[in-house]
């Protein structure tokens, strides 16, 4: 069955909030231990790699194993970046400077 869980990466420059998402479904078992890094690439996206905390076979050390019980709603483990204002995807878009007030918006 599986709970859902949204990751999230957030990247501020300036005026420009930019944010990926991944939303991922997974379900916790007692005595396992998870780990989910979310990686931003080149061409605007992410991706979510979900892995298994594993013990070495002789108990000393630890090891990450792929987690392939996760599945995902939408776009999968990888995602496309998003703006929260989208006129900022224009690169040449500068908001009014007295909307940000000590941030330079050039």
């Amino acid at each position: 069955m599986g709970t859902r869980h949204r990751f999230s990466r957030w990247r501020i420059h300036g005026t420009r909030t930019r944010y990926y998402y991944v939303s991922a479904k997974f379900t916790l078992q007692a005595g396992r231990y998870y780990q989910f890094m979310l990686t931003s690439g080149s061409g605007g996206t992410c991706t979510l790699y979900p892995s298994l905390i594993e013990r070495d076979k002789d108990g000393t050390g630890w090891h990450l194993t792929p987690n392939s019980e996760v599945t995902y709603e939408g776009e999968g483990p990888t995602a496309k970046m998003h703006y929260n204002n989208s006129r900022f995807e224009d690169p040449d878009y500068h908001p009014p400077a007295d909307l940000y007030p000590g941030i330079d918006v050039n």
